[in-house]
């Protein structure tokens, strides 16, 4: 599991050649402004390219992000909620059934909580035990 909370996408901390370079086989989640954004590049290469495909195409089964910016005490309000679920030793529980629950839970959820994506896998049920 990768889990970056902070400004943008952390590549500032890890490099992009971390991530092109090797097989991402671990759930990503980046909690931090626009990490999920996906850039247009001009030059040789016009397609669409960002952070997200470049874990995707590197085999990355989840990854969770930020497409634009959000409010600090909203993205804080969202990633304790949704570790604190996923971290319930008491039961089995649907990622991504937990991350739509606490979105519709969130303070200006058309703003904010919209921002929230998940690209990969349909569903993982996860289970984490100490």
């Amino acid at each position: 599991m990768y889990i970056y909370i902070g400004h943008g996408d952390g590549t500032k901390y890890v490099s992009l050649d971390f991530f092109k370079n090797n097989k991402i086989n671990f759930l990503t989640f980046l909690f931090g402004c626009s990490s999920a954004n996906i850039k247009m590049f001009l030059g040789n290469d016009t397609q669409p390219y960002g952070l997200p495909q470049i874990l995707l195409f590197n085999n990355c089964p989840f990854f969770l992000g930020c497409l634009w910016n959000v409010c600090l005490d909203n993205i804080d309000y969202f990633t304790l909620n949704l570790f604190n679920l996923l971290f319930n030793k008491d039961k089995k529980v649907s990622l991504l059934q937990s991350i739509i629950e606490i979105k519709k839970e969130m303070n200006l959820r058309f703003c904010n909580s919209s921002s929230i994506v998940v690209y990969g896998n349909n569903d993982i049920n996860l289970y984490i035990t100490s």
